[in-house]
This record gives structure tokens, C-alpha cells and sequence, in this order.
């Protein structure tokens, strides 16, 4: 009896194992389709401060004329823009 129980337990642990890899929730050091999503980041130093043209000023300077340039019948709104 020991021994079937045994690889029903070892056979649930790799069914678990191979669920949590592809998942992503364990990441196998050295594999790149299984690498850790850390990774797949960007460097915390190159999006601490946005783009210029993700900025408000620059989002209004070029967003508005295209709405004011909208059909008034179209159901478009512009945004509510600060500044």
C-alpha cells in the first residue's frame, strides 16, 4: 500500500509543479521560456519620469486640436483637460 501512495503523491506533485511553471508562478533559472517575469520589466530608472508627450501640457497641445476638429454630431466629448 506504501508504495502506490507514493507515486499518487509524487505524480500530484509534478502535475502541480508543471501547472505553477506554465503559469508563471515559479520561474526555472537559465530557461527562457520559463524565466522569471522580474525580467520581462522594464529598468525602474526608465520609467520614473514619463515621456514628454505623455505629459499634460503636451497631451493638450496636441489632443485638442484633433477634437475640436470632430463632427459636433459624432457623440465624442472632450476630456476634461486641467490647466
Amino acid at each position: 500500500m506504501q508504495r502506490p501512495y507514493r507515486v499518487l503523491v509524487m505524480a500530484m506533485w509534478f502535475i502541480n509543479l508543471k501547472s505553477a511553471v506554465s503559469s508563471g508562478d515559479i520561474s526555472v533559472s537559465g530557461s527562457r521560456q520559463y524565466k522569471d517575469f522580474e525580467d520581462y520589466l522594464l529598468p525602474k530608472s526608465d520609467v520614473e519620469s514619463p515621456p514628454i508627450h505623455y505629459q499634460q501640457n503636451s497631451l493638450q497641445k496636441w489632443i485638442m486640436p484633433i477634437i475640436k476638429s470632430l463632427p459636433k454630431n459624432c457623440g465624442l466629448k472632450p476630456p476634461l483637460l486641467r490647466g
